[in-house]
C-alpha cells in the first residue's frame, strides 16, 4: 500500500508537488494556531490570562 502512494507522488509534476507542499504547511499552520488559541482561550485563570489588571 506504501508504494502505491509513493507512485502516486512520483507521477505528479513539479508544480503539483510545490503546491501539495504549500496546502500541507498552510494546513499545519492553521492547525497550530488554532490549539495555540484555543489553549489560551480555554485556560481562563490557569495561564495568568486574567490577571493583568490586578496588583498583589
Amino acid at each position: 500500500m506504501a508504494q502505491e502512494t509513493v507512485k502516486r507522488y512520483d507521477d505528479l509534476t513539479k508544480a503539483q508537488r510545490r503546491r501539495l507542499a504549500i496546502q500541507l504547511m498552510l494546513r499545519s499552520l492553521a492547525v497550530a494556531a488554532f490549539l495555540f488559541i484555543a489553549y489560551y482561550a480555554c485556560s481562563g485563570d490557569r495561564a495568568g490570562v486574567h490577571d493583568r489588571g490586578r496588583t498583589t
